[in-house]
């Protein structure tokens, strides 16, 4: 098509898509953080769990 001129070069287009990009990957990002963390719980508290429920038997 003539007449058309691409006035974005494809370093503002770059820049302008990852400033679209960046909130999505921030939230996944402490998304991890979350299950992470819930995890990690989880295992700490059953940990807690047997520790307490062996204490008897020795």
């Amino acid at each position: 098509m003539e007449g058309i001129v691409d006035l974005d070069s494809s370093g503002a287009r770059t820049a302008r898509e990852r400033g679209v990009e960046s909130p999505r990957r921030e939230w996944r990002l402490v998304e991890r953080w979350l299950v992470f963390l819930f995890v990690m719980s989880v295992v700490t508290i059953s940990l807690l769990a047997v520790t307490i429920a062996a204490l008897p038997v020795r």
